[in-house]
């Protein structure tokens, strides 16, 4: 199975739109396709244009399962000492995470919670 990209929004892929020995053809097909740009390699001119990389936090996708419709707050707590805000804190700390908008809890098909903003 093919790994997927783990990073959201843009990342290393770019979608191809042209090869052109002439830059002022390049510009022309760059002009055409909004969010492109020229990329000039061994005398020839690339057009090419970031793709947008998915992943589960923006589409919960297959085998997703609406565990929660409404999250209110999250208690949490570490467990070794670590630092917060340049202060050392003790193991066993609390931390309360209430939401401000409205947000659902997914289960997905690994066993993995997904927590994100109700549309």
């Amino acid at each position: 199975m093919p790994k997927r990209k783990t990073n959201p929004g843009y990342g290393k892929a770019f979608t191809f739109h042209g090869s052109f020995t002439s830059k002022l053809l390049a510009r022309k097909r760059e002009k055409e396709t909004p969010g492109s740009f020229i990329q000039e390699k061994d005398g020839r001119y690339y057009v090419l244009k970031p793709k947008r990389i998915r992943t589960a936090s923006s589409n919960p996708g297959k085998g997703a399962v609406k565990i929660y419709d409404r999250a209110i707050r999250i208690e949490a707590a570490k467990d070794r000492p670590h630092t917060y805000g340049g202060k050392q804190t003790r193991s066993g700390q609390k931390y309360f995470h209430d939401f401000e908008t409205k947000a659902e809890i997914w289960g997905l098909p690994d066993g993995s919670l997904l927590i994100k903003p109700k549309k």
